[in-house]
């Protein structure tokens, strides 16, 4: 099965739960099938066991089974409504997987553009990952692109744009946008 389609279950799963509360794992079965998120096929219990802790590991939202009513349920709600990484994560997926089921209508979907520099997110994690400093090329608007090495500290996505914090040589703390970035490599010079 390919990565995408057992997302499309893992995110099926959480807003079938959030949608109906509570449900066995009879009733769930049943909307699966009707959904035909696996092509009809039923969700055998060992199958939701694994979704059930990939979901955890992934997103960080627990499925709990009260034992009184046998029935399933996201004991961890507020998980959902945080500013954390897996919510993000979460909401990315979700909203991808309501894009791709819904390509027939795609002339009619009205998007805002994907936030640029995303080609550089990798090094600048790996770099706040293992403190290194990174050499970056930097162009401000209309003005001459200069190079820099930085250390950095922090990224935020903002109004559809990446943006990084990091502290220059001149122990300057500053904000760069990504997709002003001309290059970013990752240098063997270690910061505190």
């Amino acid at each position: 099965m390919k990565p995408a389609q057992i997302f499309h279950q893992y995110i099926w799963i959480i807003n079938t739960l959030r949608a109906y509360r509570k449900l066995t794992l009879d009733e769930l079965n049943q909307k699966w099938q009707e959904d035909g998120v696996a092509d009809g096929n039923s969700l055998p219990r060992a199958s939701f066991n694994r979704h059930r802790d990939a979901i955890q590991d992934m997103f960080g939202i627990i499925i709990d089974c009260d034992p009184s009513t046998y029935k399933y349920y996201i004991s961890n709600e507020a998980v959902l409504s945080d500013d954390s990484i897996q919510r993000w994560l979460f909401s990315t997926l979700t909203v991808h997987g309501v894009l791709a089921d819904s390509a027939a209508v795609k002339e009619r979907l009205v998007l805002e553009n994907a936030p640029a520099g995303e080609q550089y997110l990798n090094t600048i994690i790996r770099a706040i990952h293992t403190n290194h400093r990174l050499h970056i090329g930097y162009r401000k608007f209309e003005t001459e692109g200069y190079e820099k090495v930085v250390s950095p500290f922090a990224l935020k996505l903002f109004h559809q744009r990446w943006y990084l914090l990091a502290r220059t040589e001149e122990q300057q703390m500053r904000i760069y946008a990504l997709d002003r970035m001309t290059m970013v490599e990752l240098t063997d010079e270690p910061f505190r």
